[in-house]
This record gives C-alpha cells, structure tokens and sequence, in this order.
C-alpha cells in the first residue's frame, strides 16, 4: 500500500500476527575460543585454544592470505574465524589436542 499522507500511514492496521527479529538469530552451537599469535621472521603462528577438539567435524584451509578455522569442541560447540594475513610467504596447518594452526 503507497501512503503519501503521513497521519494516512499512522492510521493502517499492523500485523496481527507473526513476530519480526531485527537481528538474526545467532547459531546457539557458535562460541567464541580464546587464541593467541605471534610472528618470526616470515612465520605466523596461530594457536587456538580449544578443549577436547574432534580434529574429524574440525577444518583448517588457508592460503597467502587467510586462514579459516571451523573448529568443533566439546562435543557441540563450534569456533569459527578467519584470520588476515598481509605478507606472509607460506603456511602449515596442523591440527592436534590442543588446537594450533603454525
């Protein structure tokens, strides 16, 4: 419906049922990990802590420039981040007990 008139637009009836979210709904499953890097030389080494991670629901890709963790712990929880990298020449990604990405 077009309304030009204001006091028009105020008048129309709202929806009588139904509910609207103005944000998405978070994935419950979604948790935040502490982790920690550092640089030598050419070499950035990314450590994830998370307990008790399944390295078979967990993946690692990463190329020049990013590096994508999905990292599944704890039977349901899941870490998810990409990390930006600016110059760095080459990457190695393992993935062990306690979650590291070199």
């Amino acid at each position: 419906m077009l309304t030009i008139d204001f006091n028009a637009f105020l008048d129309q009836k709202g929806c009588s049922t139904g509910k609207h979210r103005w944000v998405p709904k978070q994935d419950k499953k979604k948790v935040a990990c502490r982790y920690d890097w550092h640089q030598t030389g050419n070499d950035v080494v990314v450590t994830i802590y998370a307990k008790n991670a399944n390295p078979q629901l967990s993946s690692i890709e990463a190329n020049r420039t990013v590096l994508s963790c999905q990292i599944q712990f704890e039977n349901e929880k899941i870490f998810k981040r990409d990390f930006h990298f600016w110059g760095v020449s080459t990457c190695f990604c393992r993935l062990n007990a306690p979650v590291a990405s070199t």
